[in-house]
């Protein structure tokens, strides 16, 4: 496990410095008495974390030791007729004190009878066990079922950045009801090849997007390099990068910088010195 060592601590806020892995909401112990905390923040040089107990007592110094899982706490039998505090910790039998670093996890264990076989067939939901006391217990069985994409709204939302999808599937057997809840994944098709261009290489207008194209020829027996504008149709934007479905062919030079000083038939040197960004996932320094 993780491990660091506390700097500096004012009430339930710590900060503590570790060569160690740790990641934001990580549960933590801290101190002798493994007091259960989380980590809330993480700089270049020292993890700043929280503690929920008491920290009376916590010096620079005690070590904080990562428990290697989100903070949370245990749900499912043996809840009802307890009693617990903020973070699941019996309080039944406690006395006037809970004792620091007491946890949340159980020890009890709980008999489980399988209901129900490897094949058997479960509408949606249905009772796939039974406890120690005889009561059942009901389940929900993941189904997958394909449909088709009927409409897309036009407006995103501006703070969840969701676009609402209309889609129509066969419910024959009527395993799809209204009001429940279901796991949505979208085919968006396969992988295809594509003709990408910097966009420094578009030249972008109202009455349609051209790019020079460098044609090789001889003038005087020597080499002589021209150009020529072509209509380019464009299709998806990544990054530096935009698709071009027709236009050019595969192996085309194509020029990127300089657009402005070019007509057709122009004589041009080729001069690579200065590449212009071509990359699909730009990471510009954050300055």
């Amino acid at each position: 496990m993780p491990e660091g060592r506390i700097h500096w601590i004012s009430g339930p806020v710590l900060r503590a410095r570790s060569s160690d892995l740790f990641h934001v909401q990580d549960a933590i112990a801290v101190g002798p008495s493994a007091l259960l905390g989380e980590i809330v923040r993480l700089g270049t040089d020292e993890i700043v974390a929280q503690v929920y107990e008491d920290t009376t007592g916590l010096k620079p110094g005690d070590t904080i030791t990562g428990i290697g899982e989100p903070l949370s706490v245990k749900l499912g039998p043996a809840l009802l007729g307890q009693i617990f505090d903020g973070l699941l910790r019996p309080l039944s039998g406690a006395g006037p004190f809970v004792r620091p670093g007491a946890g949340s996890r159980s020890s009890a264990r709980f008999a489980f009878e399988p209901a129900v076989r490897a094949g058997d067939y479960i509408f949606v939901s249905g009772q796939v066990a039974k406890d120690a006391n005889g009561n059942m217990i009901s389940g929900t069985i993941e189904a997958e079922t394909a449909g088709t994409i009927e409409s897309i709204n036009s407006k995103v939302d501006p703070a969840s950045r969701n676009v609402q999808v209309r889609a129509s599937f066969k419910n024959a057997d009527h395993r799809l009801v209204p009001g429940m809840f279901a796991s949505v994944a979208i085919d968006a098709g396969a992988a295809t090849s594509e003709i990408t261009l910097p966009q420094t290489a578009i030249t972008y207008n109202p009455y349609g997007n051209t790019v020079f194209v460098v044609e090789h020829g001889t003038s005087g027996g020597k080499p002589r390099d021209t150009v020529q504008q072509r209509f380019v149709k464009l299709g998806d934007t990544r990054g530096d990068q935009v698709a071009v479905l027709s236009g050019i062919a595969p192996g085309d030079v194509v020029v990127s910088a300089g657009q402005m000083k070019l007509r057709n038939g122009t004589a041009i040197a080729i001069n690579n010195a200065v590449q212009p960004t071509d990359q699909p996932k730009p990471t510009p320094p954050n300055e």
